[in-house]
């Protein structure tokens, strides 16, 4: 089949939040970006029921740039994330008011959310300027769209799939299998069971967002997972019943939806069990908080834990493919790895909603597509972004008014200002797609040195002091400095996209305390030479000067999506405290511009 015989598909996620577009021509995605990275709008958009028709045109025009199409009436198929019929089974599930605001559970919000996504196809025909294009437009079921981007990007040629997640259209979490026929579904479990939404309210409960789950999982290690366990035994119940051995009815856990109130709007069934939710002027970093975050920590653990044996008996599977929102624990992640069924995992990079843009788009592909990418047998890249070419930024830089430099090596020199004690904003190649930065958005710091650590918190980052950062290590070195689970490949297919938290090897803790976290783990990015060639360099070099192959990587962003463009890395780097960027090989040093000629807010 030539390319241009080649069947192109357009996936589009835009039902609640992460917007995203990817495409998929013949069995190749060939580009995948989230909206956010180019609106530089956090999540993109809130989760409302008058938006599921507010589309990524960013991310879709990026996506037809790359495979070189003119407009969407060049694609064969184009397909979006979500079912529109199934929402309003949900309706009436709430025992409690629902908030009439949010309106999420109410028959008209349910009927609004349904018309705007049944809008979807035409506003995509208009912006063609071809009717035809709305006849081109397929829904699938969101969490068949998770499942599928986990199998397709998956090394596996069959897996047993789980996805676990806020809520897809009635459902919360879903179990099936992978295999050359496609995607078959096992069993849905319905809301209000969910695991998602219980982070986001208790997220809320502890004076975050919604968004913040990560937060409470940083926190969760400052606490004690047994001191509310009777009022976890209330809210959140484990089967314990469940083993390899014993199959439990299903789902294997129960959340009381009377004290989780996930469309109430309010957290008062939380503050029965736990206390009074935390104030802005109170620290976080209190017992009871802590405590909290440490309890759900653990039942979240269990929880899928024992959806993964449910799932393993089910199949007689030794591989599984994970996504969801709650797949981005590391720590479960790790877990699962641990103490679980399968030999083999492998969690998606854009675990997230962001990843069904690619899972739908292979599910209306069809066999064809799963036939041949069960015959390939390798995991798909998560650099699936824009990148720019030494031209566009020259450009950029000129525009800026900065002065640069283009190092001759640009691997060595960065080397020497990390172990000077430099902060570096590293900005090489493809985007990384979904959450983590891989070596491709990076900030970088030598992780020996405390100080750096919260020098990057406090003036570059601005966060909390209690959430760990990230390490990126040779792979060739990683058993050495972290402890893996023996006997088993485990998630090793996974290791290279910062989706597992392990332990250090207490050999090592004190040589790379930056990135140690309270619990003695730390969430890593093994690097492969071969897969990663120049960040590998980088790491191998900074290894042979020093002794330690690892450096803490944490996202190329403040307060803000990870940056995308050059644009968005020297905006970046000029209103914190970044002391060298390096742009491909071009080099920019703060010690020798405190001050463009243009200033930030021109750009704004």
């Amino acid at each position: 089949m030539s390319a241009s015989e080649k069947r192109i598909i357009l996936g589009i996620n835009a039902a609640y939040h992460e917007s995203s577009a990817a495409i998929i021509v013949g069995d190749t995605v060939v580009h995948a970006v989230e909206e956010e990275r180019l609106s530089r709008v956090k999540h993109a958009k809130p989760a409302l029921v008058s938006n599921p028709d507010e589309l990524p045109w960013r991310a879709i025009r990026s996506c037809l740039d790359a495979a070189d199409l003119e407009s969407l009436s060049d694609c064969h198929a184009i397909s979006y994330s979500l079912l529109p019929n199934r929402r309003q089974a949900t309706v009436g599930r709430d025992p409690y008011p629902i908030d009439p605001i949010l309106s999420f559970g109410t028959l008209n919000g349910e009927r609004e959310f349904e018309r705007r996504v049944r809008h979807v196809p035409k506003l995509l025909a208009e912006s063609a300027g071809n009717d035809d294009v709305a006849n081109r437009v397929h829904f699938v079921a969101h969490h068949r769209a998770h499942a599928a981007s986990a199998f397709f990007c998956s090394p596996f040629d069959h897996a047993a799939l789980l996805v676990v997640d806020g809520i897809g259209e009635d459902s919360t979490a879903w179990l099936g299998c992978g295999t050359s026929a496609g995607i078959q579904t096992i069993e849905e479990i319905p809301y209000p069971q969910s695991i998602g939404l219980l982070w986001e309210r208790i997220a809320v409960y502890l004076g975050f967002t919604e968004y913040d789950a990560c937060k409470v999982m940083g926190l969760s290690a400052y606490g004690d997972p047994d001191r509310f366990e009777t009022e976890f035994d209330r809210l959140f119940q484990i089967n314990s019943q469940t083993s390899a051995t014993h199959r439990a009815s299903s789902p294997p856990f129960f959340i009381d939806p009377l004290l989780a109130r996930f469309r109430s709007g309010d957290v008062r069934g939380l503050e029965t069990l736990f206390g009074p939710r935390r104030l802005p002027s109170e620290s976080v970093e209190q017992a009871r908080f802590a405590d909290v975050a440490a309890g759900l920590q653990k039942r979240t653990e269990e929880a899928v834990l024992a959806l993964c044996w449910q799932l393993a008996i089910t199949t007689g599977e030794m591989n599984l493919a994970y996504s969801g929102g709650v797949a981005l624990n590391c720590v479960a992640n790790a877990r699962i790895e641990r103490d679980g069924p399968f030999d083999n995992i492998y969690v998606i990079a854009a675990a997230h909603d962001a990843g069904t843009a690619i899972g739908a788009a292979a599910e209306t592909a069809g066999s064809e597509v799963w036939q041949k990418k069960c015959g390939l047998g390798s995991k798909i890249s998560p650099f699936l972004g824009p990148e720019y070419t030494a031209d566009e930024i020259d450009r950029t830089l000129q525009t800026f008014g900065y002065e640069y430099e283009k190092s001759s090596d640009c691997v060595e020199q960065a080397v020497t200002l990390l172990m000077e004690g430099h902060i570096i904003g590293w900005f090489q190649g493809r985007l990384e797609f979904g959450p983590r930065a891989l070596g491709g958005r990076s900030l970088l710091v030598d992780p020996r040195n405390t100080n750096l650590r919260e020098r990057l918190n406090q003036r570059v980052k601005h966060r909390e002091r209690f959430r760990p950062f990230g390490a990126s290590v040779l792979e060739e070195q990683a058993a050495e400095w972290f402890e893996f689970p023996r006997g088993r490949d485990g998630a090793m297919h996974s290791r290279d996209l910062m989706l597992l938290a392990y332990r250090v090897n207490p050999e090592k803790v004190e040589l790379i305390p930056a990135v140690v976290h309270r619990d003695g783990t730390c969430r890593i990015q093994t690097v492969n030479r071969e897969a990663n060639p120049l960040f590998h360099r980088l790491l191998n070099r900074f290894f042979e000067r020093t002794g330690v192959p690892v450096l803490l990587n944490t996202s190329f962003n403040d307060q803000e999506p990870l940056v995308a463009t050059p644009e968005d890395a020297l905006l970046t780097f000029a209103r914190t405290d970044i002391d060298d960027l390096f742009l491909q090989n071009r080099h920019v040093s703060r010690d020798q511009h405190q001050k463009a000629f243009l200033t930030v807010q021109d750009f704004q």
